[in-house]
């Protein structure tokens, strides 16, 4: 095959084989090492008291907030807690329990717990953990890959070719 012969058929190639890009799609979550933990932490408190947990996200996705009262030695006479970032308050005081919030950028957000037990000691777990939300991740164009992987195969042939020594002319004659 001629080296102009080689280089049409490439071109043909890369042109018919016109395709738009293709995309991955991210794997669903997996359980285990998917979701990152920003804070797990359980207080004993006397009498009542407020509590406030910095939680800085890395990116955009989804909060969630567990308040849990630990019922030890006895329950809470009331539990509450809110979610601020640094200018407003994105959710107002609620009861113990979950709390899901999306975010759509990396921020800082405080989790203030209030806590008033029924005298006595109590004690309570908060935990905080964030998943990352993902998005179709661009893949080249498949007739981009397969043009470039037939333009470097084209040059390494030219350049192999040149460089192999070539017989003189009286060489030639005698065959």
């Amino acid at each position: 095959m001629t080296r102009a012969a080689l280089l049409g058929l490439c071109g043909a190639i890369a042109l018919g084989l016109h395709l738009s890009a293709a995309y991955a799609s991210a794997l669903p979550a997996a359980v285990d090492g998917a979701t990152s933990v920003l804070s797990s932490q359980s207080l004993v408190v006397q009498g009542s008291a407020v509590t406030d947990t910095m939680l800085k996200t890395p990116g955009a996705g989804e909060l969630f907030v567990t308040l849990t009262d630990l019922q030890f030695p006895t329950s809470f006479g009331s539990l509450q807690f809110a979610l601020n970032d640094a200018s407003s308050t994105l959710v107002g005081t609620r009861d113990a329990g979950t709390m899901t919030i999306d975010l759509t950028e990396p921020m800082t957000v405080y989790a203030d717990v209030f806590a008033a037990t029924q005298g006595g000691y109590g004690l309570y777990n908060l935990t905080a953990t964030f998943e990352s939300s993902s998005s179709a991740v661009p893949l080249p164009s498949s007739a981009v890959s397969l043009a470039s992987a037939c333009l470097m195969l084209l040059l390494f042939w030219l350049r192999a070719d040149s460089m192999v020594p070539q017989p003189s002319r009286d060489a030639r004659r005698r065959l």
